[in-house]
């Protein structure tokens, strides 16, 4: 019997996890998706099944600290960052899950690093995410081939601006909020081991004291399918198990 759905959003939905507020790379906002969904699926099944979303970089933090290999007993403050179409952040501040008032918490990928940068699908120019997702660096200086960036191929000269793209917006994230751990995912994994050290080096660079300097840069602990979608599985059992975070 299926117990529940969870959909894993790259964008912010609404504090009851019904309604997509927006997700820019989608064009989607103020969107009731688990309503549309529900019109489905209750004319394939006889019950009435639960249908909630959350962000996806949320639901990674969550398998991470759940499930992962790659955060320390004494960890209490992580910070998952998930590369792809755009970048999406997880936040783990004393144990817990944060989402912030409006359930806009994490959304680094638009703090702004260029103050006259490139135009963003949020309206504002000089987004992190315009120059550290991989959909940018696929469309400039590099190869790809199929839909989810199976294979990506970096010129020299793009490696060096990529890693310090991401490694800027890392520092920044560790000086504002020093975190213990922060774990990277998503498609950047496919050329995690060319950058890290560059970006480990540059990070330290730009952290404000030698103290925020020594948090850890990990790479997410699940390959084989995404984080998200251990954390959307889940999230689909909240009210059964409810891990540490998740309270």
């Amino acid at each position: 019997r299926i117990h529940s759905f969870s959909l894993s959003i790259p964008g912010i939905v609404d504090k009851k996890f019904k309604r997509i507020i927006v997700a820019p790379n989608l064009g989607w906002e103020d969107l009731p998706l688990a309503e549309m969904f529900n019109k489905k699926l209750d004319l394939l099944f006889n019950d009435h099944l639960e249908i909630s979303m959350d962000n996806e970089a949320n639901f990674a933090v969550i398998a991470e600290m759940v499930f992962g290999k790659k955060i320390n007993e004494d960890d209490r403050n992580v910070v998952f960052i998930l590369f792809g179409e755009g970048i999406g952040t997880g936040l783990v501040i004393n144990g817990q899950l944060y989402r912030g008032r409006w359930n806009t918490a994490g959304e680094f990928g638009h703090m702004i690093v260029e103050m006259n940068g490139k135009k963003c699908h949020c309206g504002n120019n000089g987004c992190w995410e315009r120059y550290a997702s991989i959909s940018q660096i696929t469309r400039e200086g590099s190869s790809i081939s199929g839909p989810k960036f199976p294979n990506i191929q970096l010129r020299p000269s793009t490696l060096v601006e990529y890693s310090t793209a991401v490694a800027t917006g890392i520092a920044n994230i560790v000086n504002g909020l020093s975190p213990d751990v922060v774990i990277v995912g998503g498609s950047i994994s496919k050329i995690w081991d060319e950058i890290s050290q560059d970006v480990v080096r540059k990070v330290k660079e730009m952290s404000i004291t030698p103290d925020a300097a020594k948090v850890r840069i990990e790479l997410s602990s699940f390959s084989e399918y995404p984080a998200e979608l251990y954390g959307a599985a889940l999230w689909s059992f909240w009210d059964v198990f409810k891990g540490p975070v998740l309270l």
